[in-house]
């Protein structure tokens, strides 16, 4: 998680320049960026870093956060569970709770990790799944949208092999394709 936050402050190096942030709060991005930030620090580094932009930009953050689970996973199978979901649960709630920066957050994640309420704190918050459907199309592309790619591309000939080696994913009756694949 260090590395991964390191690589997202990278991403807004930018902010290091603005004349919105005071000198503590860029020595506080450098301690993320350089790796050398402790526990405590880290743990704050995304609620932290949305304030920073909110403050920059003027705007409220909408924040995505994808394979939230993958550190949880991780840790269980390199035994150090209880310390990752310890760190996570501050990690994930000082970022999603009470954060005045935030206007909305979406995350992904394949494992639902109920059994440790570490989204107990927060507050509106929904689970959706692929089968409940209601967010099926906007997971990938859609049929549609694959057959408008093809042709504003010029490759509308093309429409049918890529749907025969992609093929795509069915959630909830409707067909999805892969935006990496595609």
């Amino acid at each position: 998680l260090r590395a991964v936050m390191c690589e997202v402050y990278r991403s807004y190096a930018y902010l290091l320049q603005s004349e919105s942030l005071i000198d503590a709060d860029k020595k506080y991005m450098e301690s993320i960026i350089m790796g050398t930030a402790n526990e405590v620090a880290l743990q704050r580094s995304l609620v932290n870093l949305t304030h920073y932009l909110k403050v920059h930009h003027g705007k409220s953050v909408l924040l995505l956060i994808d394979e939230y689970d993958a550190p949880i996973q991780s840790a269980w199978e390199n035994d150090c569970y209880n310390s990752v979901i310890e760190f996570m649960r501050g990690f994930l709630s000082m970022a999603l709770k009470s954060n005045s920066a935030l206007d909305f957050a979406v995350m992904t994640g394949v494992v639902r990790i109920a059994k440790e309420s570490i989204f107990s704190a927060l507050n509106n918050f929904e689970v959706s799944t692929i089968v409940d459907g209601r967010y099926a199309d906007v997971m990938g592309f859609t049929h549609d949208e694959v057959l408008e790619m093809s042709k504003s591309l010029g490759k509308a000939d093309k429409f049918k092999e890529v749907c025969d080696w992609y093929d795509g994913y069915n959630f909830s009756g409707i067909d999805i394709y892969n935006p990496w694949s595609v």
